[in-house]
């Protein structure tokens, strides 16, 4: 059975502590990409507006339908668990925040997804992805790819907010034994969420068991890293050759960040049912910053575009998540193989990045002219 409390979308935005009075409807309503926000999702989901309009007044959020929907490839006919997870979230936490749907099908390009963004007159300038597979399946060269793709995007003032994934210091299913790393989460220009829960006996925030993380196979360190993750190298009891795992840390580390991952209602084809993953965590801080973007609006500040060296640099994101344990499993092939996974402390670590987010801490950050 687990111990990690249930939380509502209300309880997930208070213990945020995001304070909706200070927007302007005019900003919101605005016609502008800075206020709107923005969910990729692959496998050609649909999703029920129904379900959507219930979930928001059984918690008594202002009605928040999505603005637009973008089938980069044509829309299958079946609802989308994920996707009916990202947008129950982000609606309902970024409230009022104009939410548009970019929609892939099953192949995991993010390229092509980037393009017809780039083609959207006023597509969002922040976008929310919980949809991730290890690195050896994309392939380096893919990766290199779609990390152009990403910059390219960036580079405009766009900003992307990835999950870290729910197999903890995912294991490589080519060999099960080495370490892999879930991609885009490990892209530089992407902010990977990992994942918190609730205990429910204490009260407090802990890394969440299956929450992802660790070091990319490809894609070298960001020197705004540096310092964190060598203090965490230094000071953490690493996973040891449990399995022969073995893992780059000279590499790019993920996650950033976290949001909590256990568990929460969502509803899905007329029921209500608990949910949780770094697939809700996502959407979770890309409300957080979504909101933030329409302040910067109101302030006639330009849009947030990539965080990472701006989180990076900051004295704290809010919550500094020290105590839990994670497991190293895969969903590909390594059935009935766990290792010890990475676990949080003090400062940057490889379960929960650099906390959990404060709006109050994140809003006066990013709205320093």
């Amino acid at each position: 059975l687990t111990t990690d409390k249930e939380l509502n979308v209300n309880e997930i935005s208070e213990t945020f502590g995001i304070d909706y009075s200070i927007f302007e409807d005019s900003a919101l309503m605005a016609d502008d990409s800075q206020v709107r926000a923005g969910v990729i999702s692959f496998e050609s989901p649909t999703f029920s507006k129904s379900d959507l309009a219930n979930y928001q007044k059984k918690f008594n959020i202002p009605a928040n339908p999505i603005q637009k929907v973008i089938p980069v490839q044509p829309l299958g006919s079946q609802d989308g668990p994920e996707l009916t997870l990202d947008i129950d979230m982000l609606s309902t936490i970024a409230q009022k925040v104009q939410i548009w749907n970019f929609v892939y099908g099953s192949n995991f390009d993010f390229i092509p997804v980037l393009d017809a963004v780039a083609s959207t007159e006023g597509a969002p300038k922040l976008f929310s992805i919980s949809y991730a597979e290890p690195e050896t399946i994309f392939g380096e060269s893919k990766v290199k790819a779609n990390n152009a793709a990403f910059l390219k995007m960036s580079l405009t003032g766009i900003t992307f907010i990835s999950g870290a994934g729910d197999s903890g210091a995912v294991l490589n299913p080519n060999n099960c034994k080495t370490f892999d790393a879930e991609f885009p989460a490990t892209s530089p220009y992407v902010t990977s969420v990992g994942g918190t829960a609730i205990e429910k006996s204490s009260g407090v925030e802990k890394a969440w068991i299956n929450g992802g993380g660790g070091f990319s196979l490809y894609n070298t360190r960001p020197s705004y890293q540096d310092d964190h993750v060598d203090s965490y190298l230094k000071t953490a009891t690493l996973p040891s050759n449990a399995n022969s795992a073995t893992y780059n840390t000279s590499n790019r580390a993920y996650p950033d960040v976290a949001a909590f991952a256990a568990f929460y209602p969502m509803e899905y084809m007329g029921y209500m049912s608990p949910s949780g993953g770094t697939s809700g965590a996502t959407p979770q801080f890309a409300a957080v910053m979504a909101l933030i973007n329409v302040y910067r609006y109101q302030k006639g500040l330009p849009p947030l575009g990539p965080l990472n060296q701006a989180l990076y640099q900051l004295p704290n994101v809010g919550f500094d998540v020290t105590v839990g344990k994670t497991y190293a499993h895969s969903r590909y092939g390594c059935d009935q193989i766990y290792a010890v996974g990475f676990e949080p402390t003090e400062g940057w670590d490889a379960v929960t990045g650099l906390g959990s987010p404060k709006f109050d801490v994140l809003l006066d950050a990013f709205t320093k002219a």
